[in-house]
């Protein structure tokens, strides 16, 4: 078990940072992707090529493509942002 670290800042009203353990990076293949968005697989696919979507990537030179989940689930939060902020 990983403890966590208590990093004493200059003192600003009392605050204290704590440096808190990264999650681990997971890969998603396409039907992990498609169960968090709204999109066709090749709805998905129009928007990689359009640069709105995160990328896929291929790890080990492989014909496998994965998406990085913490890239999938920024991009849900761009667009609940974005949708908020137009209301």
């Amino acid at each position: 078990m990983q403890a966590t670290q208590v990093v004493q800042q200059p003192r600003q009203c009392g605050v204290v940072a704590i440096d808190q353990p990264r999650p681990p990076k997971r890969l998603l293949k396409i039907e992990g992707v498609l169960e968090r968005v709204p999109f066709s697989r090749s709805q998905l696919y129009n928007m990689i090529s359009a640069g709105k979507f995160p990328k896929q990537i291929h790890p080990g030179g492989g014909q496998g493509a994965f998406w990085v989940e913490s890239e999938i689930d920024e991009w849900i939060q761009l667009q609940i942002d974005a949708e908020r902020r137009a209301a």
